[in-house]
């Protein structure tokens, strides 16, 4: 984008955030390109640009006026299921999504797919013109397995964006922004790996393992010197997790690290370690992925292999913001990859003992034996 695009974007954010009002005096020309920190000249281009579009109009020497309000524009999120549950990662998309458009004027409604079965693309363009959305986004839970909806967002007349789900780039039509989800999970176990952990507890979603195929996960964490052992890697909803976690953490063999999919799955860890009197990383280091809101509420603060949604959302709105440059027949198609980080806090620590595995089994059965747990329940 060019320097003079990017003022034009600005000075056209501030009308719509009403800092510049219908009838109002834009500042003179030095003072405002000064605060701009560009040249005259590019301001100019920008103002130029406004005049023609009847935003701004010129009256010379007197200066430049804002003509009339430029109101925002409204973007659709299509969405899989419902966003009241904080484990559902459409609610993250939606929160950061709206932030990014809100700042730059304009306006995010959300649909769930389901609303969409049976519709022909020419009954859903219509819908969106008679709605007046300008381009859609798609959420994470949408299946390009789906043919039917996959053609409806092949066919729709105006710009539409994966966010997140989506990573077989051939099928689609449209451009994707997602996050380095395999990558991302296998650097947080790498991290644990360096700490010296050989028996990490791998927590996948009951239908979900990050499109990690399991021969080459085992095979994975062979070569990074963990333990391959199946009964540590783990396909779990929701509700089963705080139980499989403490059945594992009082088995013969337990884990001293546990790798969860998702921040909902490593909270249900810290539930787990604290019922049994656990120390966490003291006995038990704790890593999550994702950076959904949970983390902020677990104590000691989570260690994560963050997969950036954040980023992946503001790429998502400024992609979109552009679409002039890239929507219509023959553009090429667009995929985003945002890089992850990992985020060391206090819920990782070394291997207590040194990395000694047998200290560590020695700690961890001295403090089950003595405390109010070992009751028969499990």
């Amino acid at each position: 984008m060019s320097k003079s695009n990017t003022i034009y974007n600005e000075i056209l954010r501030r009308i719509r955030h009403g800092v510049f009002r219908p009838g109002e005096k834009l500042p003179g020309e030095i003072v405002f390109a000064q605060e701009l920190g560009v040249s005259r000249v590019t301001l100019r281009t920008a103002l130029k640009q406004l005049v023609s579009e009847g935003i701004v109009e010129s009256y010379g020497r007197s200066g430049n006026y804002v003509s009339m309000a430029v109101p925002g524009k409204r973007f659709l999120l299509l969405i899989g299921g419902s966003t009241e549950q904080l484990g559902i990662v459409e609610q993250y998309l939606s929160s950061l999504l709206r932030q990014n458009l809100a700042d730059a004027g304009h306006q995010l409604e959300l649909l769930t797919v389901n609303a969409l079965e049976n519709v022909s693309p020419a009954e859903w363009n219509a819908m969106l013109a008679e709605s007046r959305i300008e381009g859609a986004f798609l959420g994470a839970n949408y299946t390009p397995e789906d043919s039917a909806m996959l053609h409806l967002f092949n066919h729709t007349a105006v710009p539409v964006i994966a966010v997140h789900g989506c990573e077989n780039g051939g099928i689609y039509h449209f451009p994707q922004v997602t996050g380095s989800g395999k990558e991302c999970f296998m650097d947080g176990v790498r991290y644990l790996a360096s700490l010296g952990h050989r028996r990490v507890c791998t927590i996948f979603a009951e239908n979900n393992t990050r499109g990690i195929l399991l021969d080459i996960y085992r095979e994975f964490l062979q070569c990074n010197g963990l333990s391959d052992d199946p009964g540590l890697i783990m396909r779990l909803s929701l509700s089963e997790t705080k139980a499989a976690v403490r059945r594992q953490l009082l088995g013969p063999e337990p884990p001293t690290a546990f790798m969860c999919f998702c921040d909902a799955r490593a909270m249900q860890v810290y539930a787990a370690a604290r019922e049994l009197g656990m120390r966490i990383p003291g006995q038990v280091s704790v890593m999550g992925m994702s950076g959904y809101s949970e983390r902020l509420f677990a104590m000691p603060r989570l260690s994560m292999a963050n997969f950036r949604y954040d980023l992946i959302c503001a790429e998502a709105v400024k992609l979109m913001l552009r679409s002039a440059e890239w929507f219509g027949p023959g553009m090429e198609n667009i995929f985003i990859t945002v890089p992850h980080t990992i985020e060391p806090h206090g819920s990782t620590g070394p291997v207590p003992g040194g990395g000694n595995g047998e200290l560590q089994l020695t700690a961890v059965s001295r403090v089950f034996s003595t405390g109010p747990y070992m009751t028969g329940e499990e």
